[in-house]
């Protein structure tokens, strides 16, 4: 299959930001915005593409056939599959594997390319991002900025995984693909016997519990028909303040301390 190194860049501010949020929160936020990404077909000139470019640029690869590389693939695989329903056949994360080739050490991008090219100064990360910090819409000249930005961390961690990948364990990308998936692909899983045990097992229950009160379902789902019932029998009903209107209501929540007073004060309803 295809490799592709890809790298997206995102609107951030001093709240929208990774360093405050979770990579799940950040995406899903309302102003969670692509500004672009950084693509690189196999050994190929890396492109940048804007924010209208984008979608359709991502549209247009034959994802089933398609490897993805990034740093952090946590991140931008997330937003490759849950912003744009794209779902790559496999995923290489090259911070993952600067973290299992240098446990206890930094595995940023920039780090990892000082340890990785020591002696080469044009391999390290650039800092433009910072310049489009709290800039929601990138006018042309910081768009080609935050671009150039964008496509040098490509081509770094292009470099990263071709110098990685000269004696790395085909067991532990497989492993790494797996991580990322459970990530950017959750799913879940139910055991469906169980479930439908279980589901039966609560129906039996609950017909023996409303059977036991003396009355129906009706009256025990409805408020005002159940206050009016327990008034019938002689039971003073507690309330509590609505958190909404500020009026008094029925106190019928289990954890309700009026509720679960009424409850010791009438040991002979137990079963109501």
């Amino acid at each position: 299959m295809q490799k592709i190194y890809l790298d997206f860049e995102t609107y951030y501010d001093v709240q929208l930001s990774l360093t405050k949020m979770s990579t799940v929160q950040y995406v899903n936020s309302p102003e969670f915005k692509v500004w672009g990404v950084g693509i690189k077909v196999e050994d190929g000139e890396t492109e940048w593409y804007n924010e209208e470019e984008t979608p359709d640029v991502l549209q247009q690869i034959d994802w089933a056939n398609t490897a993805v590389i990034c740093h952090n693939t946590l991140f931008d695989a997330y937003i490759l599959t849950q912003y744009f329903n794209c779902i790559p056949a496999f995923y290489y994360d090259t911070a993952a594997m600067s973290r299992g080739l240098y446990p206890n050490m930094s595995a940023s991008l920039a780090n990892a390319c000082k340890r990785e090219f020591a002696n080469d100064e044009t391999m390290r990360k650039g800092e433009e991002l910072v310049n489009a910090k709290g800039v929601r819409d990138l006018d042309p000249e910081l768009d080609a900025q935050i671009g150039g930005y964008c496509i040098q961390d490509v081509d770094l961690t292009y470099a990263l995984f071709q110098s990685y990948m000269a004696n790395y364990p085909d067991k532990e990308l497989q492993i790494i693909d797996l991580t990322v998936r459970l990530f950017v692909e959750p799913k879940l899983m139910l055991d469906r016997g169980s479930l439908t045990t279980y589901k039966d097992e609560i129906a039996i229950k609950t017909a023996a519990g409303i059977e036991a009160s003396g009355t129906t379902r009706e009256v025990l789902a409805s408020q005002q028909k159940f206050k009016a019932y327990l008034e019938d029998l002689g039971i003073v009903v507690p309330t509590k303040k609505s958190p909404t209107t500020g009026k008094r209501i029925p106190a019928f929540g289990k954890n309700d301390s009026a509720y679960i007073q009424m409850c010791n004060l009438y040991p002979e309803y137990k079963h109501k």
